[in-house]
């Protein structure tokens, strides 16, 4: 059971009841009192002290674990996703000769690994070339496979070819999550997770508000950072789909963030804070548009199409994933700020490989700007896609 540091109120209470017993009379009850304010100000100096003797704790915890505390106490507590093993998926080409069932009890063995896959649903072949989607017998990285291996089919059904080609792979196996890598996410969000009213503090109240998908939040003025002050917080606000063009938050939206920041929970004003009109400025992110050439495209004539908008697809996941780094409040090993045309090459050329395709070569640029080496995502920032365009350079 995870230790709870006490509450504000619970301390005044302890502090007044140690006072009261020193000193043989009762605390008045008017909050104006000598004595009454003397135990409010004990309690506001002891209650910080808890809370960081309490994470302390929390990261000796953490560093000692064993795999099965982790899992259980430590990962949950904090809201760490434990990254599971997942299982191999592809699509393979059957040749056929005639209508055949092929039912899920149907084995493919890679006979250079003797592992073994199957259908995912039943299927009722009729062409000469039938694509069927199969699944690995146990998750984990050794069941991996690409497109062009070949599969022997245990089957013995009439009318189906004894061995097929995978044409397709829908998901990579990969193995569990290793224990000390979850060991090191777990601290890692421990020591970025802090109190009173940090840049922490301001994106959990903008991610509070209906129709914000994230949060940016730095220290400064988002035009002006060499004239900030000490206390001057810029936030932007990306929306989701429902809310927003885009991610681009609307004005409504705007102005719901500023008032969650500037008034508590209660109703009460957060402003004792230095939350004010001054300090605080909130707007949308923004679109920084990326382009990508790629020259001399070498593909099947019969899959250029669907390679195409495979890579559209990929082209705009990849871009849309990237986001501004927060500092003190993103963990370092999910920072993903940087458009790299080296990166966004080993993306789209994993996928040529699937189709046995390939590019001369793969160039970026940023719209209005030029070639891209590498560019750093900050403010408001979020990265899209503008376009794909395909030849030889001019």
């Amino acid at each position: 059971m995870p230790y709870l540091p006490p509450t504000l109120n619970e301390l005044k209470t302890n502090i007044q009841s140690f006072v009261e017993s020193k000193t043989s009379q009762k605390v008045p009850t008017y909050e104006r009192s000598f004595k009454r304010v003397l135990c409010n100000a004990i309690s506001l100096i002891h209650y910080p002290i808890y809370h960081f003797i309490t994470n302390q704790r929390k990261q000796c915890f953490a560093i000692s674990a064993d795999e099965e505390n982790l899992k259980s106490i430590h990962a949950p507590e904090e809201g760490v996703e434990i990254n599971g093993s997942t299982i191999c998926e592809v699509e393979i080409e059957l040749v056929v000769t005639g209508n055949a069932d092929v039912p899920v009890s149907t084995s493919f063995e890679n006979e250079a690994t003797g592992l073994f896959y199957f259908p995912k649903i039943n299927n009722s072949v009729t062409t000469e070339s039938y694509t069927i989607e199969l699944i690995a017998e146990k998750s984990g990285s050794e069941y991996y496979l690409e497109v062009g291996d070949v599969l022997k089919n245990n089957g013995n059904i009439e009318g189906v070819g004894e061995s097929c080609t995978v044409s397709n792979v829908i998901v990579y196996p990969t193995d569990e999550e290793d224990i000390e890598e979850l060991r090191r996410r777990i601290i890692q969000k421990r020591s970025g997770t802090v109190g009173g009213g940090n840049a922490y503090d301001y994106r959990t109240l903008c991610e509070s508000v209906s129709g914000v998908y994230r949060a940016f939040v730095f220290s400064g003025r988002p035009d002006d950072p060499e004239n900030s002050k000490p206390g001057d917080r810029s936030i932007f606000i990306e929306c989701d789909y429902l809310y927003g063009t885009d991610g681009i938050a609307s004005e409504s939206i705007l102005s719901s963030v500023q008032e969650a920041i500037r008034v508590s929970e209660y109703g009460t004003s957060n402003e004792s804070l230095g939350l004010t009109e001054d300090t605080l400025f909130v707007s949308s992110t923004s679109h920084v548009l990326f382009d990508i050439h790629i020259d001399s495209l070498s593909c099947a004539v019969s899959i250029e199409s669907k390679l195409k908008d495979k890579i559209n697809v990929v082209a705009t996941d990849y871009l849309r994933s990237l986001a501004p780094y927060c500092y003190g409040v993103d963990p370092e090993y999910e920072r993903k700020d940087n458009v790299s045309s080296i990166t966004i090459s080993e993306e789209i050329g994993r996928l040529l490989r699937q189709y046995s395709a390939t590019a001369a070569s793969i160039e970026v640029t940023e719209v209005g700007v030029g070639v891209v080496t590498n560019r750093i995502l900050i403010g408001g920032e979020t990265a899209r896609l503008n376009g794909v365009t395909y030849g030889a350079p001019d």
